[in-house]
């Protein structure tokens, strides 16, 4: 059985103080960040900066994976007829997949995310 996890999570409006004990009782040492602007103009405190800094002084990993993940892409060839983004297509772009591996050597290497 493959035990490999990825938790998810969004931050609310949750202090930072109370979003690292959440991330701590899970036993998460790593953050990848999914969106394509890392800013809360509501939360700042979820901006990339703070995020980055925090993290860190407190032992968790922040990764910053707009181009791999994000929602906001230039690629005429990902949007539906609608003209919105169709993950379906973004998932199978190289960048995605990529992405999802160095995701993957992280968890090997020990990292929770």
């Amino acid at each position: 059985m493959d035990r490999r996890i990825i938790h998810t999570v969004g931050h609310s409006t949750h202090t930072l103080d109370f979003f690292l004990e959440l991330l701590q009782s899970a036993g998460i040492n790593g953050i990848v960040d999914v969106r394509s602007v890392p800013a809360s103009a509501y939360h700042p405190q979820y901006n990339q900066a703070s995020l980055k800094d925090f993290p860190s002084q407190n032992r968790i990993r922040y990764l910053h994976f707009a181009d791999e993940f994000g929602a906001m892409k230039s690629d005429g060839d990902l949007l539906n007829e609608e003209g919105k983004l169709d993950f379906e297509k973004v998932r199978k772009t190289r960048m995605f997949q990529q992405g999802l591996e160095r995701i993957w050597q992280g968890v090997e290497k020990g990292r929770r995310k």
